[in-house]
């Protein structure tokens, strides 16, 4: 028989790779009574860990009918910012470095916080008008500065600064966030950042898919939306906005129900671009064209302009698009054939550059190559050079080599 205690377990096992966190060990019942037992490093499955969310609920199927359905009465799915975010389930906000991710999450929490029926302009639909965020990146003092930078008369609810609460300290973060959620309903959790919650590959669908799977559950248990922070790969501005842009396998944009991308204005330093790369729900006209936004460096606050943008003029167009189109033809096919590397090493060669390419991609190239010439009569000659080939700099190498990745799932 197995009994639980909370005890700290710096490395969480999942399938062979290591998840910094703090969860529920389990302990067998011949050392249940000697305190002094010191409980070793665990291999706690996430499966496991998903049962302990789950040990509150009625064991056996939770079945309910059409018939049930239909009499909840939704003529559409509930949005806590319409028409971006849902209410409840898991999303995620990604871009590259020195974006205003951060802020703009920060601005939204606060405005929950502060129950306003707006976010820059898109309709707020609260229930509870609180809001919690786990910061990852920052510290009590970098925050405690942020928030003395606003406006004296940017609080309209005397309770704002009571409704939004801040975590620094992660380990145990989905057992803790569950046992808090109990007691403390809220309309959103912000994780910033996913990266440092998750430390496994990213790359590993699977692993990603089920670890994301535990912060799902909590969402669906506690009826609120956990809003992830996560980032683009690296020159990706460079390309149209695209799911695809998103570091890691399809696992972590496949669970998001809705995934929406912040990047700088390729001209205005002071613009920036909120961008629907995925959602369930959301209409198609919220999808080719973004939403430009002015970010306030003093305030670190973001305003509607009301402008929008299609996203192939948010790409930094390169009269070099074809030259680096070949080269990195060049250097896959010599890869492959020449240095006998498989399409996973090409993929990995790819990435370590900057750019995150698509196995499905590279599989094309080999074999049109194949089709088109004898390997054994047009021996390869290409010699890769020193320096890493800039691939993510030009405009529209991705998806003329791939032009599937346009596609929704």
């Amino acid at each position: 028989m197995l009994d639980k205690k909370t005890t700290q377990v710096v490395n969480m096992t999942t399938d062979g790779q290591q998840v910094k966190s703090l969860h529920r060990a389990y302990i067998s019942e011949d050392i249940k009574s000697d305190s002094s037992v010191v409980v070793p490093k665990q291999e706690v499955s996430l499966s496991k860990v998903l049962a302990e969310i789950n040990s509150s609920q009625n064991k056996g199927l939770r079945v309910i009918t059409v018939k049930q359905l239909k009499k909840l009465n939704f003529k559409e799915v509930p949005t806590l910012l319409t028409p971006f975010f849902p209410q409840v389930g898991v999303a995620a906000l990604a871009g590259s470095s020195d974006t205003g991710k951060s802020s703009l999450l920060r601005q939204l929490a606060y405005s929950i916080a502060n129950k306003e029926s707006e976010f820059l302009g898109f309709p707020l639909n609260l229930r509870f008008g609180k809001a919690l965020y786990i910061s990852t990146e920052d510290n009590d003092q970098a925050m405690s500065a942020l928030f003395n930078r606003l406006p004296s008369d940017s609080s309209s609810d005397e309770n704002a600064d009571e409704n939004l609460g801040y975590v620094f300290e992660t380990p145990g973060l989905a057992s803790d966030l569950n046992d808090y959620l109990q007691d403390h309903p809220v309309d959103c959790v912000f994780i910033d950042a996913f990266s440092d919650i998750y430390d496994g590959d990213l790359n590993a669908l699977n692993r990603v898919r089920s670890f994301i799977q535990i912060f799902s559950e909590i969402a669906q248990r506690h009826q609120c939306l956990i809003l992830f922070l996560h980032h683009t790969g690296k020159r990706t501005d460079l390309l149209v906005p695209s799911k695809d842009n998103v570091i890691g396998s399809v696992g972590f944009e496949g669970k998001m129900r809705a995934l929406l991308e912040l990047r700088r204005d390729p001209n205005d330093p002071s613009l920036r671009h909120l961008c629907v790369l995925k959602g369930n729900y959301i209409g198609q006209e919220h999808k080719n064209e973004s939403y430009a936004l002015r970010f306030n460096e003093e305030s670190m606050t973001f305003q509607n302009t009301g402008q929008r943008v299609t996203f192939q003029n948010l790409a930094k167009r390169s009269s070099q698009a074809n030259e680096a189109k070949q080269q990195a033809t060049d250097l896959a096919i010599a890869s492959y054939f020449q240095e006998n590397k498989s399409i996973r090493e090409i993929q990995a060669l790819f990435e370590s550059r900057g750019y995150p390419w698509k196995r499905s991609t590279i599989h094309k190239i080999i074999n049109d190559h194949k089709q088109s010439k004898a390997v054994a009569q047009a021996p390869i000659t290409f010699v890769d050079t020193v320096q890493p080939i800039n691939l993510a700099s030009q405009q529209g190498l991705r998806y003329e080599m791939d032009p599937e990745s346009h596609f929704e799932d």
